[in-house]
């Protein structure tokens, strides 16, 4: 995602413990736009275990 600043990620369980991520950018205060939403892939899994130590 280096090579757009305005590319955002979030990374985090759902309500039922799932792991999306989903990838966005910001088009102004009010809007964003979307462009990906799956289930997360394991290299973006590792995010989260340098959040927890």
């Amino acid at each position: 995602m280096d090579d757009d600043v305005n590319k955002r990620l979030l990374l985090g369980f759902d309500g039922k413990n799932n792991l999306p991520e989903i990838m966005y950018n910001i088009i102004n205060e009010n809007r964003i736009n979307v462009f990906h939403a799956t289930k997360a892939r394991k290299p973006l899994m590792a995010l989260l275990n340098r959040w927890e130590n």
